[in-house]
């Protein structure tokens, strides 16, 4: 569970800084 957190965490991350 917690990995899977963490990746939906990296992918908002990513593509945050992509989207602005």
């Amino acid at each position: 569970m917690m990995g899977h957190v963490f990746g939906l965490l990296e992918e908002t991350i990513i593509i945050e800084p992509m989207t602005e």
